[in-house]
């Protein structure tokens, strides 16, 4: 982002650390499970210290005039 000279203004994980569970996928065809899942990720999703754990980020930002 900084090479492209555009101020970063958030920077999101997409996946929480759940995607590291190995039954992740038959969690995720529970009902239950999934909403734990999604509530974990959200938790965590602005924790600079966790973006790393995260297999993709979302980055917003604009190019300044």
């Amino acid at each position: 982002m900084t090479e492209a000279s555009l101020d970063v203004r958030e920077m999101v994980g997409v996946e929480d650390p759940g995607w590291l569970l190995p039954d992740v996928e038959e969690r995720w065809k529970d009902e239950a499970e999934r909403a734990r899942l999604l509530a974990g990720a959200r938790a965590v999703e602005r924790e600079p210290s966790l973006l790393g754990v995260s297999a993709h980020l979302l980055v917003a930002a604009h190019k300044p005039c």
